[in-house]
């Protein structure tokens, strides 16, 4: 338990906040697209399987993105703002353009962009800076207990979105289903803005050991 403090003390719980955002979202909205789209487009299996060989492709291209940023020198703090936002813009747009029962292919194409694109730059780079936190605190032994959390959080966020999706879908629109995902991304961002020192202490600590190396 004491390992748990030190963690959550030091502001691991910016994380798990992270973590149970993006897979809340990312959880409703593989539930609710289909729903979307039939409704929307009239698509089937094969139009709904070809939008998700889509989306699988955006993300390899991403992680590649990813790769080469961070070979030039491009940090996990600025990774997780920069996405996060994004993410809420997407969400945003969202909730104006495919609120409605039916909405038009362009707006949908556009909001789910905004959404999708940037969702590899957070979770990720947060699986990233959460092991240097580890690390950090002499944590190493328990990298396995620790990640273990993390996922755990993750995979009960993966539970509760279908839920929330199949509950809010019998509306006859969808402010209420985009709202959940739109809250906890807030409380996320004002975790992220307000917790500075978490974003970038390990690494200020690894270069200035470096430094002192050289």
């Amino acid at each position: 338990m004491s390992d748990i403090r030190r963690m959550v003390s030091r502001g691991a719980y910016v994380s798990y906040a992270l973590s149970f955002a993006n897979n809340f979202t990312l959880a409703y909205f593989e539930t609710s697209l289909p729903v979307f789209t039939k409704r929307s487009f009239g698509w089937g299996v094969v139009e709904n399987s070809l939008m998700y060989m889509s989306i699988g492709l955006s993300v390899a291209i991403d992680i590649v993105i990813m790769i080469v940023l961070s070979k030039r020198g491009v940090q996990d703090r600025v990774f997780l703002l920069c996405g996060h936002i994004c993410i809420g813009l997407g969400l945003i747009l969202s909730l104006f353009f495919i609120s409605g029962r039916t909405f038009g292919l362009v707006p949908f194409i556009i909001s789910f962009g905004f959404f999708i694109f940037p969702l590899p730059f957070v979770g990720n780079p947060n699986v990233s800076l959460y092991t240097k936190h580890i690390d950090d605190e002499g944590l190493t032994s328990r990298t396995g207990f620790f990640m273990g959390v993390l996922l755990g959080i993750g995979g009960v966020c993966r539970s509760l979105g279908p839920v929330w999706a199949g509950y809010t879908l019998e509306f006859s629109k969808n402010y209420l289903g985009l709202s959940g995902p739109l809250i906890f991304w807030f409380l996320a961002l004002c975790l992220l803005l307000s917790h500075s020192k978490y974003l970038q202490g390990p690494v200020k600590k690894i270069e200035s050991t470096e430094e002192e190396e050289e």
